[in-house]
């Protein structure tokens, strides 16, 4: 994760990186899942629009290793082959591992504002 572009997107608010922090670590499951779930089915729309969705929000973070294997996963599911998509799919995993540890630790670290 690169805070400092993270923050440049929120336009330096704190409080709306924090929003935004927790909102994709509400969601990202969901997506890890549906892109899961595509590839079994060779369900290209479907892995498109996840892979999409999770590729932009990673982007937004500055988190190129884990965006790039989603974007990988997009192009696949735009050309058809889905071929090399499982593989891919565990790097995404195990980078997406580190990415939810890093903005988890962000959010647990962030004073609530009754402290």
């Amino acid at each position: 994760v690169h805070w400092p572009e993270a923050l440049a997107g929120t336009e330096g608010d704190r409080d709306l990186l924090t929003l935004t922090v927790e909102a994709f670590l509400e969601e990202s499951p969901r997506f890890m899942a549906t892109i899961r779930e595509a590839i079994s089915e060779d369900a290209l729309a479907e892995l498109e629009t996840a892979a999409h969705a999770l590729k932009s929000t990673l982007s937004f973070f500055g988190a190129t290793t884990a965006s790039d294997p989603a974007a990988r996963l997009e192009t696949m599911a735009q050309t058809g082959n889905l071929t090399e998509a499982h593989p891919i799919f565990t790097t995404l995993e195990a980078e997406m591992n580190r990415v939810v540890a890093v903005l988890q630790d962000y959010v647990n670290a962030k004073p609530s504002e009754d402290d």
